[in-house]
């Protein structure tokens, strides 16, 4: 398949905009997206693709500071991943010792489930 930047950044304005709508966002309330951090790598012995990075261990230690600093945040997790299913979330964030404000649900667009 043939992949150009042009495509990677028309395909994040798609994705983006998705999950705007998607969460309800207020036009013009998050100013900069970024599909992930580049700052943080580490060697696996493998290469990143365009759709998967092999190098991030654990965000754990990244999550308890932003837990520590009053941070809000939106946890959206899957059963779809095998390698760390929904039980694997669930023990994470009993890890960080913070209230649950909304009960685990389904994530439903246009009356089915996303």
């Amino acid at each position: 398949m043939y992949y150009n930047n042009n495509l990677k950044v028309c395909l994040n304005q798609i994705y983006k905009n998705k999950l705007s709508y998607g969460f309800l966002l207020v036009q013009g309330t998050i100013e900069t997206w970024k599909k992930n951090n580049e700052t943080m790598h580490y060697y696996f012995e493998k290469n990143d693709t365009t759709c998967y990075s092999y190098d991030v261990f654990s965000t754990i230690a990244y999550h308890k500071q932003l837990v520590n600093r009053n941070c809000q945040v939106l946890i959206i997790s899957g059963d779809h991943d095998m390698t760390f299913p929904y039980v694997g979330t669930e023990e994470w964030i009993k890890s960080l010792n913070v209230p649950i404000e909304t009960p685990w649900n389904p994530w439903f667009v246009d009356s089915q489930v996303a």
